[in-house]
């Protein structure tokens, strides 16, 4: 029985698979695989039958599957972190509501991954005072970090929100964005333990509220390039106060979306050597209206090689723009589809307020699919991906409606907690009102994927932290310990520190690791997509 592996090629290698093959030195197979000019290449295990069924997860009779355990080690492992959102009582400024971001990197190259983490600063940032900066946290040993930012060189004074990684250019060592109320920022790593902010080289100039990014290789020329989502046009000389109905009679929150005029968002084209040049959309490309981005992924949606962007834009139809293709040497294509594609509006025709956003094969078809988060009493959407770019509002058929009505969700991750093969989700929950406005702090909530995207949710039966509630914000998905199973970061604003939950959870099935790294694609092998096939079952990641 054979266990086989396909990999793309835009031209990847793989260089490492593990552990159902094992050498003495590592747990490692090594292997290259050259993929260049092919649409797929397969890489055959060829493992012995008993070997090969233990990537098959036994069957599961019941729904609910094994209990769920995701404890709350960040404490113990180092991590003690607060974002801080410099909320001053009454001011009510909207980038203090949206929260921090986080991100998993193996900056120093040593096997560990290390979590970076965007933080606030006291209003308007100024480089003298040093109170509040960024926070790298160097895993030194397995489930151990070290606070090391100012070491690094990371600890900046910025209004930070979200961050993306990847390694900009190509030279092995993953580099960081920073998203924030004032600026982007990249974060260039030197390989040698330390980053260079880069500003200028870059030609990252943006003054704006950029809320989320995202890396991938849009023209396919090797280098990654980069999509910046902003949100509005916000300014501390000028911010709306409104007044909502609370158990206190009248109250003053943060206004939302609909008192705010959308700032355009900005697709940056890498020029192979780590600095970026802005992309114009032609007028036939260029959305009909600037919406207020939060979500954000580029990905191979209708499953042709060139990767689209779809972004999750708050109480403004989504985004999705088609990559139609071209030449690497020209420039590339676009056209914005979402509404025609069916991932503009909910089922309803209604504009959503897009939060968070998850991208995965949640339904085993072999294509991505996508779930959006959203505001109180507005279900969350789950769009399935029916091929040929159109998409459908399967929501309540998936059974993710109507337990999202009473939170507001924000970050969102797929976890295979239980390693049966099914993609499941996490979801951080938490109002954006204020906190004299109930609800406010809210549980987060975790739904196992019983199949072809079938959900239960199982929140009650997932450990302490989902009993507490909390204003959750971002959110980060990785295997941080090595031990083969997914585990989530998760940060707060309601002056709670993050909480790292390290997935405990009885497998199912068994893990297997693939190490891609570009060749003529980009080096870090962002917006790969692996198929894996073992009897007559495939998974694609």
């Amino acid at each position: 029985m054979a266990a086989t592996i396909a990999v793309p090629a835009i031209a990847f290698a793989l260089v490492a698979v593990w552990p159902l093959v094992t050498s003495p030195s590592d747990g490692k197979t090594r292997a290259k695989v050259e993929a260049a000019g092919r649409d797929r290449v397969r890489f055959d295990l060829n493992l012995p039958a008993q070997e090969a069924a233990r990537l098959l997860p036994p069957p599961d009779e019941s729904r609910q599957g094994p209990t769920p355990r995701l404890l709350d080690v960040a404490s113990a492992a180092g991590i003690q972190f607060t974002y801080y959102p410099d909320a001053v009582p009454g001011r009510f400024f909207l980038p203090e509501d949206l929260g921090g971001g986080a991100g998993w990197l193996d900056f120093d190259g040593d096997g560990r991954l290390d979590l970076f983490l965007t933080n606030g600063c006291r209003l308007p940032c100024t480089p003298s005072d040093r109170t509040h900066v960024q926070k790298l946290f160097r895993q030194v040993a397995t489930g151990q970090f070290v606070e090391v930012g100012e070491l690094a060189g990371v600890a900046l004074v910025l209004y930070g929100q979200g961050c993306t990684v990847g390694d900009i250019d190509n030279d092995g060592f993953p580099d960081i964005v920073v998203t924030a109320y004032g600026n982007v920022t990249l974060l260039v790593n030197n390989g040698d333990g330390t980053f260079a902010a880069d500003v200028q080289h870059a030609r990252l100039d943006d003054p704006g509220w950029s809320t989320s990014a995202a890396l991938g290789d849009v023209n396919r020329d090797g280098s990654l390039d980069l999509y910046v989502a902003h949100y509005a046009v916000v300014s501390l000389e000028d911010i709306p106060v409104c007044t909502y109905e609370s158990e206190h009679g009248k109250t003053r929150g943060y206004c939302g979306p609909a008192s705010y005029v959308a700032e355009p968002h900005a697709l940056l084209l890498n020029n192979e050597s780590g600095s970026f040049g802005k992309f114009e959309l032609t007028a036939g490309a260029a959305p009909k209206q600037p919406g207020k981005g939060l979500g954000l992924v580029i990905a191979d949606l209708d499953g042709d090689g060139w990767p689209e962007v779809y972004v999750a834009n708050d109480m403004d139809p989504n985004y999705l723009f088609h990559n139609m293709g071209n030449d690497p040497e020209a420039p590339p294509r676009f056209e914005e589809v979402a509404m025609r594609a069916g991932a503009a509006l909910s089922g309803e025709g209604k504009p959503e307020a897009g939060m968070g956003l998850a991208c995965a094969d949640f339904d085993g078809d072999g294509d991505l699919d996508l779930f959006i988060t959203h505001y109180y009493l507005e279900k969350n959407t789950y769009y399935e991906n029916a091929g040929h770019l159109s998409f459908l509002d399967r929501s309540s058929y998936t059974g993710l409606a109507a337990p999202s009505l009473p939170f507001l969700g924000f970050g969102t991750v797929p976890i295979d907690y239980d390693l049966d093969g099914w993609q499941d989700l996490f979801v951080a929950n938490g109002h954006v009102l204020g906190k004299q406005i109930k609800p406010y702090a809210m549980r987060p909530q975790l739904f196992r994927n019983t199949g072809k995207a079938r959900f239960v949710e199982l929140t009650s039966r997932a450990g302490p932290y989902f009993f507490d509630e909390r204003v959750g914000r971002g959110a980060a998905m990785a295997d941080y310990d090595n031990d083969g199973d997914e585990d989530v970061l998760v940060v707060h604003i309601d002056d709670r520190p993050v909480s790292l939950l390290r997935n405990d959870t009885q497998r199912l099935g068994r893990p297997l690791g693939l190490e891609l790294v570009g060749t003529s694609s980009p080096r870090s092998a962002i917006g790969a997509q692996v198929f894996v096939r073992a009897g007559d079952q495939t998974w694609m990641r």
